[in-house]
């Protein structure tokens, strides 16, 4: 495989239907309707993917993590205070994912347990977070693009969250979502 120069950031990665993509090949396997469908009405993320999303930003890109998520403290919204202070923080986070302070002590410990781990350490340095890489698949004709999770010049990191850390249960994640592939 030899990758091509590309015009992605960041912030075009997911909107840019120019390259094909894991998540575009996981709908038209389903079928091409379902892959038309997907790409005209994206899909809002679930909590748990919302979550998985802010652990690993958490995670790789800690310094980036307040631009991108807004942790929301309780608001008493039947008081005309908490209304107030909750629509003042709603527009100061405008762009933002809005996390509860609970879930932001969730991704805290996480990402400390994760960070405290000696392999984990030596994995996730000397490299590159969130690597944007483009080719062509030239057996069928058609422009590539992935994001590497952490990328170094001998190996490549995917970070992975999941509701079941067991053997076998992450087993079936990597089975349900087709990690392996």
């Amino acid at each position: 495989m030899e990758l091509t120069e590309n015009n992605l950031t960041h912030s075009n990665y997911y909107s840019c239907d120019q390259y094909v993509s894991n998540s575009m090949l996981s709908h038209i396997s389903v079928s091409p309707e379902h892959f038309r469908f997907m790409m005209d009405n994206p899909q809002p993320a679930t909590p748990a993917m919302k979550l998985g999303s802010a652990i690993h930003m958490n995670i790789l890109q800690p310094a980036e993590f307040h631009k991108y998520y807004g942790v929301s403290p309780k608001f008493d919204r039947r008081t005309k205070q908490g209304k107030e202070d909750y629509k003042n923080f709603i527009n100061n986070n405008l762009s933002k994912t809005i996390i509860s302070e609970s879930d932001f002590e969730l991704i805290e410990q996480i990402t400390l347990k994760t960070m405290r781990d000696n392999t984990v350490n030596r994995l996730l340095c000397n490299g590159e977070a969130e690597k944007i890489i483009t080719w062509v698949n030239n057996h069928h004709e058609v422009d590539c693009k992935g994001m590497l999770d952490y990328h170094r010049d001998d190996m490549i990191i995917d970070i992975k969250t999941t509701k079941y850390a067991s053997y076998n249960g992450f087993m079936k994640s990597v089975k349900k979502y087709k990690y392996h592939k």
